[in-house]
């Protein structure tokens, strides 16, 4: 047991002495990782022509996660507050919460970013958080920073951590994150509407908080 611990201990000092070893990159997907994996498996095994059809099937699972959508946040909620992870408009990802290591280290592996740290003062009872493809979004903390940022005409919908006393009278949408408990979830965004996709790989529209109607 230990002769095996210590052999991946060497196995991934070596892999990180590579050059870009550090670099980030968000995961293939399980498709495509099981067509690398595989297609190098055989490419490795067998000869040529199996050889040459293994290096087709990795090309194939190259080009899959090549084409896979990165999320634009990670939502932790399994027996926990609720709590995001957004990407910036560069190639970070901001955190207005405290994260464990842990998540920190789970959020980097799923987004492919670093993760920034944002203190919570610049942050009380809102600010502005602006995403990777134009896209800008309000952040609200405390309840009162709501009336604000509901009237704010730069950002598209509101994010809140804490339930909404009443809707934006503009029609701007409120998502509140307090209330997505049970999974983990990716978050992806389309103008000012939220999909979750959850550890199972259902996904789900997010419904704004205080609308009139079901999504």
């Amino acid at each position: 047991m230990t002769a095996g611990l210590h052999a991946l201990y060497y196995l991934a000092d070596w892999i990180a002495s590579f050059p870009l070893a550090g670099w980030k990159v968000a995961l293939p997907g399980y498709a495509a990782l099981l067509a690398i994996l595989t297609g190098m498996m055989i490419s490795k095994l067998f000869t040529k022509p199996m050889a040459r059809i293994g290096l087709v099937l990795a090309a194939i699972g190259g080009v899959m996660w090549s084409f896979k959508t990165v999320p634009d946040g990670i939502l932790f909620a399994v027996g926990r507050t609720p709590q995001s992870v957004l990407a910036a408009h560069n190639s970070t990802a901001r955190s207005y919460k405290p994260l464990s290591d842990f998540l920190a280290s789970m959020a980097e592996l799923r987004m492919g970013k670093g993760i920034e740290p944002i203190d919570q003062a610049q942050c009380l009872p809102s600010c502005k958080h602006e995403f990777s493809h134009g896209i800008s979004a309000s952040i609200v903390m405390k309840a009162r920073g709501l009336t604000a940022r509901c009237k704010d005409l730069e950002t598209a919908f509101v994010l809140t951590s804490v339930t909404p006393p009443y809707p934006c009278y503009s029609g701007k949408p409120i998502y509140d994150i307090s209330q997505k408990t049970g999974y983990n979830s990716l978050i992806f965004i389309d103008k000012n509407k939220i999909r979750l996709i959850n550890n199972f790989e259902l996904s789900q529209q997010a419904c704004p908080a205080l609308q009139p109607r079901p999504c």
